[in-house]
């Protein structure tokens, strides 16, 4: 993760952004993609351009050069055509593919390094030859400098599986079953993150509802390669969790927790709460201070009439950015979804209303961005709004919200204006005391491009990589600041 870093120095901001405004835009050859369960951008490998393919039984990576120009593709041959790809791992010359595979009743779990050019440099067997293995579905997280990643899933609501899976070394340096008494691990799962030394910790949220508030908390399991595992309970003064963020801060070796609250909703917030802590100096119980929203954020946000209710609407967390003064942002969005049936195209009446034979429709509304500083010794530095009006439908929001490019210097909060064919992309960039200017960044018109910045990967502090898909056909763009 590349660190915000906190700026002390007096200086012009618009001076500062002054050569902040050069970008040039490169376009690879499109791909048909009519045909593919999925696609990854797996970044830049040595001196290539990788993108790698999921056709079903056939698994393929392209190669494209600095100058997205298309060199060629090559298969990937895993065990068994049917292997599930749990994870794909990139680090400076080389990326890493886990997965796992069934041959009869056996289970195994491999992983797989390939080079810039799509060859196998070398293998490795974690799992091997378990009869009846019963988990499925992993998920994934690697560490921030890419040397670890875990592995994890559940079974029968109160087992957690971790494997801790050494990139560098190519070994499976723990892997653990835990029973977890008084959870649900599916339901309550809030977030999980392993640090560079292999460290895992695991974020729950229990009884989040207004009927249990007072029991309301949040539970903090770390694991290493120790026997057993560490407990951390967080209670708050009687409020509920609309939403939260999990980070680590590995060069102070804190752990951040923060979100929004609400007084009596799990979805209209009241204030805002954060948590920032050595890990080594955690106690079993914390208490979680949270503030209410002052009316000035708020009128600012909706007028003096609307701020009158005092509540932030529909708005979730999206992103932890950690300061070089071991401070840290939040970003929230607004983010809400409208489901609704056609009346004329809406299915039939009977019993007590319409069937489920009916088309119905969803509008996506990703709005506003509200970026909140907190400084290292827990109080709040700045608050800014950003505006912005994206609206969808029936697209899953896959071309909505935003991209975070994070340089020591500043940020940029990269966005589709309008989700239509012909569009401007914008960004807000952002200094560390919270100035920002918003700039057009580039035009789609007349160019075949419909940008997913959520899938965007940052390869450098100045280069982008962008997935356009359109029309079933997908092409990968490179901004370069």
């Amino acid at each position: 993760m590349i660190r915000f870093i906190q700026i002390f120095i007096i200086f012009c901001f618009w001076g500062f952004l002054s050569n902040s405004l050069a970008q040039s835009v490169t376009v690879s050859k499109e791909m048909s993609i009519r045909n593919d369960v999925a696609y990854d951008v797996i970044g830049v490998v040595a001196d290539n351009i990788l993108l790698y393919r999921d056709k079903g039984t056939e698994k393929v990576v392209e190669i494209f050069d600095q100058n997205m120009k298309h060199l060629f593709d090559r298969e990937i041959t895993l065990e068994k055509k049917s292997a599930d790809v749990y994870a794909i791992v990139p680090q400076d010359t080389c990326f890493t593919i886990i997965y796992g595979y069934r041959d009869r009743r056996e289970y195994f779990m491999r992983a797989q390094k390939y080079d810039q050019f799509g060859l196998m440099i070398d293998s490795v067997t974690f799992v091997g030859g378990v009869v009846d293995f019963k988990l499925e579905n992993f998920r994934y997280e690697t560490s921030e400098d890419r040397s670890k990643t875990l592995l994890f899933t559940t079974r029968k609501n109160d087992l957690l599986y971790t494997y801790m899976i050494d990139n560098n070394e190519m070994t499976l340096a723990w892997a653990k079953e835990s029973k977890l008494i008084g959870l649900n691990v599916r339901k309550d799962f809030r977030g999980a993150l392993v640090s560079d030394r292999g460290e895992v910790n695991v974020l729950f949220e229990i009884d989040n509802s207004k009927y249990d508030r007072k029991k309301h908390h949040l539970m903090l399991l770390g694991f290493d390669h120790n026997d057993g595992f560490f407990e951390n309970k967080f209670t708050f003064d009687n409020k509920l969790t609309v939403d939260l963020e999990l980070g680590f801060d590995n060069v102070n070796r804190r752990i951040i927790i923060a979100g929004l609250v609400s007084e009596d909703s799990e979805y209209n917030a009241t204030g805002f709460f954060h948590l920032t802590k050595n890990i080594d100096e955690l106690e079993e119980v914390t208490q979680i201070e949270d503030q209410d929203f002052d009316v000035k954020l708020l009128e600012e946000l909706y007028g003096k009439k609307l701020s009158k209710k005092k509540k932030l609407n529909d708005f979730v967390t999206r992103d932890i950015v950690l300061r070089g003064d071991g401070g840290f942002l939040l970003l929230t969005e607004m983010n809400k979804e409208y489901y609704r049936r056609s009346a004329f195209n809406g299915g039939t009446r009977g019993g007590g209303g319409f069937n489920g034979g009916g088309r119905g429709w969803v509008d996506i509304y990703n709005e506003d961005v509200i970026v909140f500083a907190v400084r290292p010794d827990g109080t709040e530095h700045w608050k800014k709004i950003l505006y912005k009006k994206q609206f969808s439908q029936d697209d899953g929001g896959v071309f909505s919200s935003y991209f975070l490019f994070k340089t020591p210097s500043r940020l940029r909060i990269i966005y589709n204006d309008e989700i239509k064919r012909n569009n401007t992309v914008s960004e807000y960039v952002m200094d560390p005391l919270g100035n920002f200017e918003r700039n057009s960044l580039l035009s789609t018109e007349y160019q075949n491009l419909k940008l997913r910045f959520q899938d965007a990967v940052q390869v450098s502090s100045d280069v982008l990589l962008v997935p356009s898909e359109r029309n079933f056909k997908l092409s990968l763009v490179k901004i370069e600041y």
